[in-house]
């Protein structure tokens, strides 16, 4: 898909996802005593953007209001005047300006500058491109936005054509603004997102942001690098349905090549080899196979066939140091009057650019649900159900909160709405059921065919962690979770079997036995690697592996599970944890006062299968 929604962070339900909204803002409404409500823009999942009158100056803008029913959670509320004070920080003409914000009684809102175009989505994508000639200035406003957020240390996250709006400025068309800091980084110290959350759209997200880890502004040039190849092909490199896969793509498959995708590309003959050079380069599996900063990849596209044409260069780009403080392009004082008809969401962009100017600005969520997308989430939705209702008969309102949360990072371009859909049908799909425990099985079996053993273990590790949120598992919630770990071919957690596999193999490092020393330390190690366990899950994942380990009679045989083991973990394991696993083979291999040769042997091929990022 060229397309997707945004994923807005992690969902904060406030209520049953059955409950009816809060009355929204009317037209005609006044806001803060200074907004005439004359129009609605576009509604989500979390809030709506509203067109405005000041009351007083008279001026058009456009109002971001969260949802009254979200305004009583502070963590929420920060979050979105967050956005406010990120975009309004960076102050760059091809950045959308943030006029005013604040609170009432019953909302919280942002005034932004109302503007009068179209999305870049709505005229790429989806076989729709446009030629070299127009996507290079729409591609070089693109990189100085981005360069001056960077400079002010701020992550965009959600680069892609649906937050690219293109007006009419300086007396030519496609000036760019770059709507929607809802999901930025901030480097403002504060600590508002969950460590290994995933955010952003997945046709367009770097590998090191589909897998959760650090990411710095390299993340968004690999977006743009996607927004590139699609403007130009009419297709996002990676296409697909299934946000899984496409993310998987990102990560491990290098990316086609532009000719081999769209044959007849308008590109100039001398160009097309420097622009596909460009967009590998920009597509880089690591941040540092590619451009150092926007900058450099500005200077990178302009030199592809010269600068810009004075007619088209709507401003000055930043000096080669994203630090310091060097001086921005004058602000503009232009502004378009926005069109006064309500302009929302939609799901298949119009064909070719829209024949009247509307607004077409950032709503907060997703109100439909791609039926793809409800197919892929209802299998993982009803065996969360299954467990928190089946395990001791009961839903309450903060499991469902915990179910949205957990399911939502399934499902990252899913909104909220699409989300509580979701998750309503399943609930009423399960009380309907009259053979609930073969339609257990049947879920079971679905996603055991569906996903890959590193998914399959996530499943496992997500029913444990909501089972042990009240800080207690039960003995029937220990029982469906091992239950599903015995259905998807899993012996529990296989992170925790892998584990204890490699503590026993440095006994095959020496004389192929364990010392009872080495077993209590292993023991208290795997407890401290999986708190969340059971005393008799961690035994059961010791005794399994000390089976598994007698019958692999040769050392190799032992050696050569190990490092299945090692490949096991650090796949589905973060980069943390290896360290601490690496440090935890050293203490096991000391425990009886000795490390031998063999045994330092065999922890230094660990470090080097779990890689740099372990070290």
């Amino acid at each position: 898909m060229s397309s997707q929604p945004p994923f807005d962070g992690p969902p904060l339900l406030t209520d049953t996802l059955a409950a009816p909204p809060s009355a929204a803002l009317g037209v005609g409404s006044l806001l803060a005593d200074r907004y005439h409500i004359t129009g609605v823009l576009g509604d989500g999942g979390m809030g709506a953007v509203y067109l405005a009158e000041h009351v007083t100056l008279g001026k058009l803008v456009a109002i971001k209001v969260l949802k009254p029913e979200l305004t009583n959670d502070s963590h929420l509320v920060e979050r979105f005047f967050r956005e406010a004070r990120a975009t309004a920080a960076v102050e760059h003409e091809n950045i959308i300006d943030i006029l005013d914000f604040g609170q009432t009684p019953d909302y919280a809102y942002f005034a932004m500058e109302a503007l009068d175009g179209c999305e870049l989505a709505h005229i790429v994508g989806r076989g729709r491109s446009i030629g070299w000639a127009r996507a290079k200035p729409i591609i070089v406003q693109i990189a100085r936005a981005l360069a001056a957020a960077h400079r002010a240390g701020i992550v965009h996250r959600d680069m892609k054509p649906g937050n690219i709006f293109l007006i009419t400025r300086h007396g030519t068309a496609d000036f760019v603004k770059v709507l929607d800091f809802g999901i930025a980084k901030v480097d403002d110290g504060a600590q508002l997102t969950q460590v290994g959350m995933v955010f952003g759209t997945a046709s367009y997200m770097a590998p090191e942001q589909a897998t959760g880890g650090e990411i710095d502004g390299r993340a968004d040039l690999y977006a743009v690098g996607c927004m590139v190849f699609e403007m130009l092909s009419g297709v996002v490199p990676f296409p697909g349905d299934n946000f899984m896969k496409v993310l998987r793509q990102h990560v491990t498959e290098r990316p086609p090549r532009l000719r081999d995708v769209a044959p007849q590309l308008d590109v100039p003959a001398h160009v097309i080899d420097g622009v596909e050079a460009l967009i590998f380069k920009a597509l880089g599996k690591f941040p540092n196979e590619r451009f150092a900063d926007m900058v450099e990849f500005e200077r990178a596209v302009l030199a592809l066939d010269g600068a810009l044409p004075r007619a088209l260069d709507h401003g000055a780009p930043l000096p080669a140091t994203l630090m310091g403080h060097a001086e921005q392009p004058p602000h503009s004082q232009a502004h378009s009057q926005a069109h006064s008809q309500a302009a929302g969401y939609a799901e298949q962009p119009v064909a070719g650019p829209p024949t009247d100017s509307t607004v077409m600005m950032p709503g907060m969520g997703e109100a439909a649900l791609h039926p793809s997308h409800a197919q892929a989430l209802t299998p993982i939705a009803y065996l969360f159900v299954a467990f928190a209702h089946g395990t001791d008969g009961v839903l309450t309102t903060e499991e469902m909160r915990a179910l949205a949360d957990r399911l939502r990072r399934w499902g990252p371009q899913v909104g909220l709405d699409g989300i509580g859909h979701v998750l309503r049908d399943t609930v009423l799909g399960y009380r309907r059921e009259p053979n609930k425990i073969g339609a257990l099985a049947q879920c079971r079996a679905q996603l055991a065919a569906s996903f890959p053993p590193a998914s399959l273990t996530q499943l496992v590790v997500d029913l444990r962690e909501i089972a042990s949120a009240d800080g207690n598992i039960s003995e029937s919630e220990q029982q469906f979770v091992t239950d599903t770990a015995r259905a998807f071919g899993l012996q529990g957690d296989n992170r925790l079997s892998s584990l204890a596999f490699m503590y026993l193999a440095l006994g095959s490092a020496t004389q192929g036995t364990v010392a009872a020393t080495e077993m209590k330390v292993l023991g208290e190690q795997l407890r401290q690697w999986a708190p969340a366990a059971s005393m008799t899950e961690t035994a059961t994942a010791l005794r399994e592996a000390v089976n598994e380990h007698k019958a692999l009679r040769s050392v190799e045989a032992r050696l050569d599970r190990a490092r299945a083991a090692a490949e096991t973990l650090r796949h589905s394991t973060d980069a943390e944890t290896l360290r601490h696993v690496l440090a935890d083979l050293w203490r096991i291999a000391g425990a009886d006062g000795h490390i031998s040769p063999e045994e330092q042997r065999f922890i230094m091929e660990m470090v080097q299968r779990f890689g740099t990022q372990a070290v």
